[in-house]
């Protein structure tokens, strides 16, 4: 009985075998015609004599009718020729047909039917080929064949001239447009527009950032840069994780090539592969390509010359520089700070600025020295090194408001001002070195905002209505007077928008106010007059005269000052000079020269009084006042609208700014003011100009006094008040403040070509992880360390052992590392 099978499409991958690794195509045999050939096996399975010989026929012949006996099999037999009929078997059977086949029958030309050859075997063992007419089920056979065994896989037809491939032919080298895998050109797209979000997104977070607190903006920074660089660094590590892979399966092959005892051991495949995005493979991947000299480039340049190791290299390199991505981002975007002011939170906190009872006891002991002309006394010395208070304005409506700059240790627990008038004491700020080590800490630092009620000063100075007829320079008994007009002081009153106090109406008494022989002037009329002042003729250049209106701030609104200054100079030291009242009776100069003397005067009214100021105080530097709050002598307890107090009220210090019970303090603070402005006086005989006088003016200089100027002078009077007076009103006693701690703000910006830079760099290293991955040797396809890969590698035996050996179920993994750990792994090429 015989048995014939369809020889079904073939390709060349189905013919290869464990001997051919390299055969991967199959031509015409030469000179055969150039028609397709049907390559069929000579051999069977089971022949113990089979080398694989291969014989080939046309598929565009169309033998004659097949014979009727040869039906399908269950299994495909290799014919062991190609003739037609029976045929005595051989030894050997290397058959290859080496032309066109020529059936024995001839063949019908216009057979309309394509045939194909069944391989039919008689019963006696003889061997047929017959050929047999394809129908509509055969070619549906043909089209989906069943499975076959072991290496004969279904074959698929192709269009291509087989070629033959002898075992001795080298294995064709990689060509430069085959060295390199398909690209996975979906994840390069997305790491191209991952760069180009990059961009956008970090400006984003550094738009975010903005006037945050110097936390939250370093929060948002910090992980907007994280999260970018994380992303690129990830995606990066995506692109060229196909290369570390195709590096250590590389490996693996080029210990498997090694010969004899070659191969990996499976503990040094392990570490290999246990993460594709690690380091440490990387690193064990080095070190087993320079470990091993039977894998070097120059031992196996026969079959695969490539530098595997620079791609091993420029993995590691790209996995360091994705880590550092987040770090370098940090650094692009630069984070500045501001101080910022805010007044919507607030705590209640305890400063100097009062005069404790001690402190107005003090000054009281004081009162005698200063009332004493002779003495001309002053609180401290030019060279006792004493603090001295910093003047400064503010503008308040129309007016100009003086203060004084806070001491420092007024400012600090347990501190104390000059109003304790204990001035031999330890000094009441910070040296020069202390200050300078204090800035030194940096240009910025956060401070507070401190409100809390302290003395200011308004003054208006007017020049004396009609100086020839108020102005006597040289009386009987040798004095100069300034009498004062009611009305000219009544409109002092009112350029304040006041009322004047009910002693100015009081009748003025001559008598009891000039000298025994002195007198009216003729044209000034008693009842006119307010007050007066008289001054020795001393030789004194400029003098002052005083009146408190018998107001000693007992009312606790502070304090007022009715003040006249007399300027009396030398004509001969002012060549410019202009003087509205030139005595007749000359005076002697320097040289003893006859010479005149000119005569001039300006009244003021200066108001001492409480305000709500805003101080600045800060650890790098002196206190600095701000700006007015409000026009009041209390801290309320209850917080404006929009306002939030932090932690709880102060008990048990005062709120409220008083004048009452001040006045010694007062009146001594005054007096020293008034007594360091009359000491700058150059001499005291021949009327000589100085500084202090000069600065009345709108002149400088030793030669430059022009003309009493009323706002030159308020201006130079108030400051001196400011400078003399104020800070001898705050001693030891505490006064409540609120404190606004500044806000430190951040702004966050980007150095766009720093960035650019960075992002164009990430671009390009992805492309070229992503487009460049090496084909592994012998074209096997592509491997990695995902579960497929394994499947493949051992379910498809292509990692086979050097040895035999079984693992039992439940083994600890250290046991199984211990078993088998040192056993040697072959790539099956």
């Amino acid at each position: 009985m015989s048995e014939s099978h369809t020889l079904l499409p073939w390709s060349p991958e189905s013919l290869r075998s464990p001997d051919r690794p390299h055969q991967t195509s199959l031509q015409s045999p030469p000179g055969l015609s150039p028609d397709p050939w049907i390559p069929v096996p000579l051999n069977s399975d089971n022949d113990p004599h089979s080398d694989g010989s291969i014989a080939a026929f046309p598929t565009s012949i169309r033998p004659g009718p097949p014979s009727s006996s040869s039906s399908t099999p269950e299994k495909i037999r290799r014919p062991t020729s190609l003739t037609y009929g029976p045929r005595a078997p051989t030894a050997k059977r290397r058959n290859v047909a080496t032309g066109p086949w020529t059936p024995a029958t001839p063949a019908t030309p216009d057979y309309p039917t394509p045939w194909l050859s069944y391989p039919s075997f008689s019963d006696s063992g003889h061997e047929y080929l017959s050929l047999l007419p394809v129908g509509e089920d055969d070619q549906k056979s043909a089209e989906n064949p069943p499975p076959l065994p072991q290496k004969d896989r279904t074959p698929n037809s192709s269009a291509s001239t087989p070629a033959l491939t002898a075992d001795s032919d080298p294995p064709p080298k990689q060509t430069r447009m085959g060295a390199f895998e398909e690209p996975d050109r979906k994840l390069v797209i997305l790491h191209a527009i991952l760069c180009l979000a990059a961009y956008g997104v970090l400006h984003l977070v550094a738009r975010i950032a903005q006037n945050r607190s110097l936390f939250w903006a370093r929060v948002l920074v910090g992980a907007g840069c994280g999260g970018v660089g994380l992303v690129l660094s990830f995606n990066l590590l995506l692109l060229t994780q196909k290369m570390i892979e195709a590096a250590a399966w590389a490996t693996i092959i080029h210990h498997s090539e090694e010969g004899g005892t070659g191969g990996l051991r499976i503990k040094d495949l392990e570490v290999m592969s246990r993460s594709s995005t690690s380091a440490w493979v990387a690193i064990s991947v080095i070190w087993n390509r320079i470990r091993y000299l039977g894998i070097k480039r120059n031992v196996r340049r026969s079959y695969d010359d490539r530098p595997w190791i620079l791609v091993v290299l420029f993995f590691l390199i790209t996995m360091i520089f994705g880590g550092m991505l987040p770090f370098i981002f940090a650094r692009i975007v630069n984070i500045t700070t501001r101080i910022e002011h805010q007044t919507t939170q607030y705590r209640e906190v305890s400063v100097v600025g009062d005069l404790s009872d001690q402190d107005v006891a003090k000054a009281s002991s004081q009162m005698l020295a200063f009332a004493d002309f002779v003495r001309t006394w002053t609180l401290a010395p030019f060279a006792s090194g004493t603090e001295q208070a910093r003047p400064v304005t503010f503008q308040y409506g129309n007016d100009t408001v003086y203060f004084a700059e806070p001491l420092l240790s007024q400012l600090m627990p347990g501190g104390h001002g000059l109003g304790t008038f204990d001035l031999n004491g330890t000094q009441t700020g910070m040296t020069d070195s202390d200050l300078m080590a204090e800035q030194n800490q940096g240009a910025q630092q956060p401070g507070v905002l401190l409100r809390y009620p302290r003395w200011g000063i308004r003054i208006h100075c007017e020049k004396l209505s009609d100086p020839t007829l108020n102005l006597v320079p040289y009386s009987t008994d040798s004095l100069t007077y300034v009498f004062i007009p009611r009305d000219f002081v009544k409109t002092l009153f009112t350029s304040f928008s006041l009322v004047p106090p009910a002693i100015v109406n009081t009748p003025f008494n001559p008598s009891a106010f000039l000298s025994t022989n002195d007198s009216l002037p003729a044209g000034v009329a008693a009842s006119n007059l307010y007050s007066g002042a008289k001054f020795y003729s001393n030789g004194v250049a400029h003098s002052f005269f005083s009146d408190g209106f018998a107001n000693h701030g007992s009312d606790g609104n502070g304090w007022t000052y009715l003040e006249v200054v007399l300027v009396r100079l030398n004509s001969s030291y002012t060549p410019v000079g202009h003087y509205p009242v030139i005595n007749n009776v000359t005076v002697l100069d320097a040289l003893g020269r006859p010479t005149n003397v000119g005569y001039d005067a300006a009244v003021c009214l200066s108001l001492y009084e409480p305000w709500i100021v805003e101080t600045f105080n800060s650890s790098i530097g002196l206190p600095m006042s701000t700006r007015i709050v409000e026009k009041g002598n209390t801290i309320s307890t209850e917080h404006s609208k929009g306002q939030k107090m932090l932690g709880k009220i102060i008990q048990g210090v005062t709120r409220t700014l008083s004048s009452t019970n001040r006045w010694p303090a007062y009146a001594v603070a005054h007096d020293n003011s008034v007594n360091q402005m009359i000491k700058d006086n150059g001499r005291d005989i021949w009327y000589v100009p100085n500084p202090t006088l000069v600065s009345f003016t709108d002149g400088a200089g030793p030669n430059g006094y022009t003309e009493l100027s009323a706002s030159h002078f308020a201006d130079a009077r108030a400051h001196a008040d400011a400078a003399n007076v104020l800070p001898f009103l705050a001693g030891s006693g505490a006064v409540v403040a609120h404190s606004y701690t500044d806000l430190t703000l951040a702004s966050a910006s980007i150095v766009d070509y720093q960035l650019c830079i960075v992002l164009i760099f990430v671009l390009v290293i992805g492309c070229i992880g992503g487009l460049f991955v090496p084909k592994l040797p012998f074209g096997i396809p592509r491997r990695g360390f995902t579960l497929y890969s394994w499947i493949a590698a051992f379910q498809g035996q292509e990692l086979v052992g050097d040895a035999a050996g079984a693992l039992d179920r439940k083994m600890d993994l250290e046991e199984i590392r211990r078993q088998v750990g040192d056993r040697k792994l072959k790539y099956n090429v």
